[in-house]
């Protein structure tokens, strides 16, 4: 009620106000239908923005029945919006999903907090925005879901899984250590190769530089090598010598190559190294004689917009706020060509024009705020056909873009360490057809990878002799019935006909039947084992030839080898001799005295002449002069003795009657002088007689000392060859393969191979035991039966219970133990054949972990 003062200021009496209060209410309808009118259109702009937006958006009550949504969430339940409306949202969905949404629902409602969460249906991945709504009491009364498909997101994240864990796989399948490095020369990346060779493990090395990780003189070739390559990009190799943690010297080849980004950049280093020591100590012999992939994050829900056929901005969403980095206040009205980069503008105004002229909806793709987007435009039409306004929406589309930049960057690098491993490799399909070599195949091959590739299969270019066996592995492989083995040796044609020993290293996918093969040109290794036959040839021929009785040991005393004469000798048969240790050969108290001297040998590191007593072939106790010295390695650690013996029974046996006749003067001295000068005459003559048997024996003694010279330089030679042969096979076994199997036994993913892992780890305990059975006894080797059954042996098993882990009978677990001990050399010596083979196998393991 206004103030009747100020009511009667403002009007004076006897004026009519009638007219006014018409104008009033005439404005107030004007004002009225304006509202409804404003209303009506940011109604219809909203539902335009719904039903134009490709993401499913959905309005629900507290109790799960539909609101509202729009034409997207429709086409994919199936039924009109209309028919939709009024019904229970969880009755589209199976029971389980339905009670998860429920649950997700009430969740939102007591948090009163939008939520996020993803949902799989029907093999179609949804990422879900949940979004409580209150009313006017502040009470949550209805729900917003916004659901958007990112299925296709997924299946690029898992194909990224798969590449990464296939590239991870090659990698540790290579025998050679590889690694890459990036333009500052860190560790980016290396195999378990590399891990075993350099002594350390991936996450040591990742993001390292070379000087944090190898000595100084190491370090400085390899960088001023990785600068050389940076400067001049392509191929690089050279050698270098590596000294390993347990001071052990390596020759090492290192090839490298630079990887080259999408421009054409150097973006880093690939290398691969090969351990060349061997290779170079036969030259001297014969001289002298990736990172792991991470997943990428998921797209934000679409932007969208509404524009006028001028471009100005009718209306927008929060997610488009974002992409222009404005807000909607300051937004609304203007044209979005000002708000958007130039770039983006002159797209965005021809697509514009297109649209008015042809009615025709645009997509183009463009970079905002850093992020890729798609940007679909839709004409919305008048009751006239022509172009009201447009519908803008925006899909960031960065995730997509950067997974199909790494694939492609994996794929790159794939090629790369395939064709620059430095190993011959070839990949073949489930009909063995090769589909891909690189150049160190055509190099052992002959074939060029034109004449290969897609058309020769891999059993093509092997030997007739080995591709039933191929073949049957292939089989096994395939099948999956059996456990072929991953490595070993066959022989391949060149093709110009010549045969290649080579060693195989197949890496098989079960699932698509490919194999990744690397090939091992073993032709120099064959050579160099056939001259170190020649040579122990050679070596047991000039034992024969001398006249003395000659032997080996070790360090622990077991004989090793026995001439002839020793034979003849002693009447001990060399099989009986060799590989036992004195106790196994003597009697106890001449095994103690032989044993003593051995370790004062070995202890004194110097050559030394020992008396000792010795039981004859004719079983009679005589008497040699035996000459022992010491055998070492490269290192100066003594590794066992060579000795020389000769029997001194007759000059023992005169100075013996010597002493008796010496005694037997001395008593008749007391009774007369003149006998005794006539003694003393005889006794000096006897004394002339036994110096020139000195004199003789100190020339003999001369000789023996040249002969024992000249042997032992063949010894030790021979001894060198035949220890370092038989350590290099049993380091790769437990340094290499034994891990390998480790490793392959712990991933959860091949749990279902167990038994076939476990049959790989028992063939290599059996080549461990079959090594050292043909060690102690030269010319045999346990079967395959024996094999097994040796190994339960070393576990303590008794023959019961192998018997029945066999299933065969106990006598011929028996036959097969007696067979073991003869064949190992301790038939009838009362030696525990368990206990043997335990300490057998750990004394071999701690010989061949200290390298030579």
């Amino acid at each position: 009620m206004k103030d009747p003062v100020k009511q009667k200021a403002l009007w004076k009496p006897g004026v009519d106000i009638s007219h006014h209060c018409v104008n009033v209410k005439k404005l107030h309808k004007d004002i009225e239908k304006r509202r409804r009118h404003e209303s009506a259109e940011c109604a219809l702009a909203a539902r335009t923005l719904l039903d134009g937006s490709h993401r499913s958006d959905i309005l629900i009550d507290a109790e799960g029945v539909i609101i509202d949504m729009n034409e997207a969430a429709a086409l994919r339940m199936g039924r009109p919006v209309a028919e939709l409306r009024g019904t229970v949202f969880f009755d589209y969905f199976p029971p389980d999903i339905a009670s998860r949404q429920r649950n997700r629902i009430a969740e939102a409602r007591k948090i009163k907090t939008p939520l996020m969460f993803e949902e799989s249906i029907d093999g179609w991945t949804f990422s879900i925005h949940l979004c409580p709504l209150a009313d006017e009491t502040g009470e949550i009364a209805r729900f917003a879901m916004y659901i958007q498909d990112i299925t296709t997101i997924r299946e690029y994240e898992k194909r990224l899984e798969k590449n990464e864990a296939f590239l991870r796989k090659l990698l540790d399948a290579l025998p050679n250590p590889l690694f890459c490095k990036d333009l500052e020369g860190r560790y980016t990346m290396c195999n378990r190769a590399f891990e075993d060779f350099f002594d350390c493990t991936g996450r040591d090395v990742a993001g390292k530089s070379i000087p944090d990780l190898f000595e100084k003189e190491f370090a400085d070739i390899v960088l001023q090598k990785d600068r050389e390559l940076f400067h001049c990009p392509g191929i690089q190799r050279y050698e270098l010598v590596y000294g390993k943690k347990n001071g052990d010297l390596r020759n090492v080849l290192l090839d490298k190559a630079t990887l080259a980004d999408e421009t054409g950049a150097v973006s880093g280093i690939v290398g691969v190294v090969s351990d060349i020591t061997e290779r170079k100590k036969e030259e001297r012999k014969r001289a002298e004689a990736e990172h792991k992939l991470r997943a990428l994050i998921n797209a934000d829900p679409a932007a969208a917009m509404l524009i006028d056929p001028a471009g100005s901005i009718i209306e927008l969403n929060s997610s488009f706020e974002k992409i222009i980095g404005r807000r909607r206040g300051d937004l609304i009205g203007k044209v979005v060509c000002d708000c958007l980069p130039s770039s983006a503008a002159e797209i965005m105004k021809e697509k514009m024009w297109q649209i008015v002229k042809t009615s025709n909806p645009a997509v183009f793709e463009g970079a905002f705020a850093g992020s890729e987007h798609i940007f679909h435009m839709h004409p919305l039409r008048s009751a006239d056909g022509h172009v009201q306004s447009i519908a803008v929406f925006a899909r960031n589309v960065s995730t997509l873009r950067a997974h199909e930049r790494k694939l492609k960057e994996v794929t790159d690098l794939y090629r790369e360490l395939f064709e620059n491993t430095g190993t011959a490799m070839c990949c073949t399909d489930s009909d063995r057809v090769i589909l891909m070599v690189n150049s160190r195949f055509e190099e052992i091959t002959g074939y060029s990878k034109e004449e290969v590739q897609g058309r020769l299969c891999f059993r093509d270019i092997v030997h007739v002799s080995e591709r039933t066996r191929l073949a049957e592995y292939h089989r096994l492989r395939t099948e999956g019935t059996g456990s072929p083995p991953t490595s070993y040796e066959t022989v391949m044609v060149h093709k110009g006909g010549q045969k290649i020993p080579v060693i195989l290293t197949i890496s098989f996918n079960r699932r698509d039947q490919k194999m990744i093969i690397s090939v091992n040109d073993i032709t120099e290794l064959r050579e160099s084992q056939n001259k170190l036959t020649v040579r122990e040839k050679q070596l047991e021929g000039f034992l024969e030839l001398l006249p003395e009785m000659a032997f080996l040991k070790d360090s622990n005393s077991v004989m090793t080898m026995v001439n002839k004469p020793f034979e003849e000798f002693t009447g001990i048969p060399r099989d009986a001799a060799v590989g036992r240790r004195p106790e196994e050969i003597y009697r106890r108290d001449m095994a103690a005295i032989y044993r003593e001297d051995d370790e004062e040998v070995m202890r004194e590191k110097r050559t030394i002449k020992f008396e000792v007593p010795m039981i004859g072939k004719s079983g009679k106790r005589l008497w040699v002069n035996s000459v022992k010295s010491p055998v070492f390695d490269d290192s100066g650690e003594v590794i066992g003795i060579i000795g020389l013996a000769h029997d001194i029974t007759l000059f023992k046996d005169r100075i013996e009657e010597l002493d008796r006749q010496q005694r037997k003067l001395d008593h008749f001295v007391q009774r007369d002088r003149d006998a005794l000068r006539k003694i003393n005459k005889i006794l000096a003559e006897k004394h002339k007689e036994a110096a020139e048997m000195t004199v003789a024996h100190e020339r003999l003694a001369g000789k023996m000392r040249e002969t024992k010279s000249a042997f032992n330089v063949l010894v030790n030679h021979m001894e060198e060859m035949r220890r370092e042969a038989e350590r290099r096979i049993m380091s790769k076994v437990k340094t290499i393969l034994l891990p390998l199997v480790d490793k392959i036994r712990n991933d959860s993913d091949l749990k279902k191979y167990s038994g076939d892992i476990d049959a790989i780890a028992q063939l290599l305990s059996d080549i461990k035991i079959d090594i050292i059975a043909g060690g102690a006894s030269p010319g045999t080797s346990l079967t395959s039966m024996e094999l097994q059954i040796a190994n339960l042996l070393r576990d303590r098993m008794k023959s019961s219970e192998i018997a029945s882990i066999l299933n065969i009978s106990i006598d011929t677990v028996k036959t097969h133990r007696r067979n073991i001990r003869r064949k190992l050399n301790i038939q009838n010596s009362g030696i525990n054949l368990s206990g043997y083979l335990e300490d057998a196998l750990h004394q071999y393991d701690a010989t061949v972990s200290k390298g030579p």
